[in-house]
């Protein structure tokens, strides 16, 4: 009996053995799920990629770059709410970790929450004791500069302000000179010369003597002051800088000529110039509504030619040299 009882146990476990060689572990399939998500992930194929990933955290709850990936791919395919569930879950079970915040900052950025975005990256970037992550800051930058000229566009100066001033905030100074440029147009769109002026002084703070679109969205802005000495200086700096320009026609050239011929009297020229912008389509509609408003106020000004102060400002000199 005992040799009968001793056979039996090891037929039983015999076939226990069998069965166990015939399944994968556990770990084998929570990583063929995890690398099958990879693979559809590089491949953009969101839907798939999601599905593995899922059955991976299924096996093994505690996978942060399941999580971060997925969060990805939701994002992708428009599921704000899971892209969020699983930045909150990769938050909730790496706390200490930076990298839990930049990618939670770069998924919140995807979905517009900017000042989340914002958010995460600073609780990152304190948690690290090296170098803050200069590639990181600046992708986060480049989707508040496309958000920021997306909305330009639509005519939000408000909305794009906001982006462009989170932008910045990524980037130091000496990155950011264009960015600034911007802002100052924008307030000078606005009519808030000032603080168009004061913008415009950072992004040539920034970059001294190397760009013209701070020095040309100052002078319209000074334009706009009626600063006329201050206007010239501008133009005078812009013409410097691509007077010379192996691109023709240079819509900042003919913008910045079209500001001189105005302040001089010449509005037949400024309209030529203006309209040739205009023409070119370069420009974003608000720039191009804005330009339009100035050829209608010269036009309206072309019987006037030849006052004394022509342009209507304050101590306008003649402007020698002129194109």
């Amino acid at each position: 009996m005992r040799f009968f009882g001793r056979a039996i146990c090891c037929w039983i476990l015999s076939g226990m053995w069998c069965c166990i060689q015939a399944i994968p572990c556990r770990g084998q399939t929570t990583n063929l799920f995890y690398q099958q998500g990879k693979a559809c992930y590089y491949e953009s194929n969101w839907a798939p990629a999601i599905t593995n990933f899922s059955q991976a955290i299924t096996d093994q709850y505690d996978l942060w770059d399941a999580y971060s990936y997925r969060a990805y791919a939701r994002a992708m395919i428009g599921d704000s709410n899971g892209a969020l569930a699983d930045c909150r879950q990769i938050l909730k079970l790496y706390p200490k970790s930076s990298n839990s915040y930049y990618w939670s900052s770069r998924i919140n950025s995807m979905l517009d929450d900017y000042n989340r975005a914002w958010a995460d990256f600073e609780a990152g970037s304190k948690m690290d004791t090296h170098v803050r992550p200069a590639e990181l800051a600046a992708e986060l930058a480049a989707i508040f500069e496309i958000s920021a000229y997306e909305k330009f566009n639509q005519g939000d100066l408000a909305g794009a302000d906001a982006d462009l001033a989170a932008a910045i905030r990524f980037c130091s100074h000496g990155n950011a000179w264009h960015w600034h440029a911007s802002r100052a147009w924008i307030r000078v769109f606005q009519n808030k010369f000032d603080a168009a002026i004061a913008e415009a002084d950072l992004g040539i703070q920034s970059a001294p003597g190397e760009f013209g679109l701070n020095y040309q969205a100052r002078a319209w802005a000074r334009f706009g002051r009626g600063d006329v000495a201050g206007t010239i200086e501008d133009c005078k700096k812009v013409l410097a800088i691509w007077g010379k320009s192996p691109k023709p026609p240079n819509t900042s050239v003919l913008t910045t000529e079209g500001l001189l011929a105005y302040i001089n009297g010449d509005y037949e020229k400024a309209v030529v110039c203006w309209r040739k912008v205009v023409d070119i389509d370069y420009w974003s509609t608000p720039e191009q509504d804005y330009l339009q408003g100035w050829i209608e106020k010269a036009n309206a000004r072309l019987p006037a030619a030849g006052t004394n102060n022509p342009a209507g400002l304050t101590n306008s000199p003649k402007i020698s040299g002129s194109k």
